[in-house]
């Protein structure tokens, strides 16, 4: 706020309610907004993000390695919908043919939630 302070002492000594609203209506009829503060903000974090994207830290690796991927061509295995995805492999991990995951040769955990034999 650059001036209108005297105006701002008066709207914080208005007596309120129980919610805090006040009971008699303020109404504000005219402002001048002088600096964009958003401008000001966008500028800020599209800096941040430059020298992020610079650094060698973990973030910026990670985002390089992305930003090539997305380079990357990707193979088409048919036209329209889901051409990017190749049938044969999901019919034959759905057959049981693929080898199936990690998870599904392992043993399936055993709860004892519920069990209170030890008790």
């Amino acid at each position: 706020m650059v001036g209108g302070l005297e105006v701002l002492s008066r709207m914080e000594a208005t007596k309120v309610d129980d919610g805090d609203r006040p009971l008699e209506a303020i109404t504000i009829l005219k402002t001048t907004v002088f600096v964009d503060p958003y401008r000001e903000a966008e500028e800020l974090i599209a800096s941040e993000r430059t020298k992020m994207g610079e650094g060698s830290g973990a973030a910026g690796l990670l985002r390089k390695r992305q930003q090539e991927e997305a380079a990357k061509p990707k193979k088409v295995f048919r036209q329209g919908i889901g051409s990017f995805i190749n049938l044969d492999d999901v019919h034959k991990k759905i057959s049981g043919e693929g080898g199936g995951d990690e998870a599904s040769k392992s043993k399936k955990a055993r709860s004892t939630f519920g069990n209170f034999d030890s008790w």
